[in-house]
């Protein structure tokens, strides 16, 4: 089998002297009809244009079902904790404490993923395994536990959503 231009493998079973000898006799310079690495096929042409086309087409289509789709600029977020997230983020703010090895959290992830955050909400994705101190500051045992806090930090409302982790169900609890 030929991985690149000028470049052989062994085949199953085959051992060195088999590869030797079939190498030998193959390794020609390229002619019109055999591509190079340098040189692309009509074939890869084709296939790059085809390709492109699809991608066109595809942006077009995103970007009108976008359109179509958009949030309103007013619409809330979600994003990764950061020291300072709080300060200097207004309106309601949620932390939700993820773990990537939970399934409970990866499923109310993309629930709120799926979903319209209120206008003038930011929720923060705080890392369970990494955040010690802020699990301390706001009490949380438990991974896929939401917390509301004030402009300063103050926790204002907790929400273990283990049992039910819906985006409803956290937006109902907290705000």
């Amino acid at each position: 089998m030929i991985v690149g231009a000028g470049i052989f493998v062994a085949r199953s079973g085959e051992d060195e002297t088999q590869t030797a000898s079939r190498t030998s006799t193959s390794t020609t310079a390229p002619t019109s009809t055999q591509a190079t690495a340098t040189e692309p096929t009509t074939e890869t042409l084709d296939q790059a244009s085809t390709a492109e086309e699809t991608d066109e087409t595809d942006t077009g289509n995103n970007n009108q079902s976008d359109a179509a789709n958009s949030e309103p600029a007013s619409s809330g977020q979600y994003t990764d904790y950061y020291d300072g997230a709080i300060s200097a983020t207004s309106g309601n703010k949620i932390l939700f404490f993820h773990a990537d090895w939970c399934p409970q959290c990866r499923r109310l992830e993309n629930d709120i993923l799926s979903s319209t955050i209120p206008a003038d909400t930011t929720i923060f994705k705080v890392d369970y395994d990494e955040e010690s101190a802020l699990k301390d500051k706001y009490g949380v045992r438990n991974q896929t536990t939401t917390v509301l806090v004030g402009d300063n930090g103050e926790l204002l409302k907790t929400y273990g959503a283990y049992a039910n982790p819906s985006f409803d169900a956290v937006i109902s609890n907290l705000l």
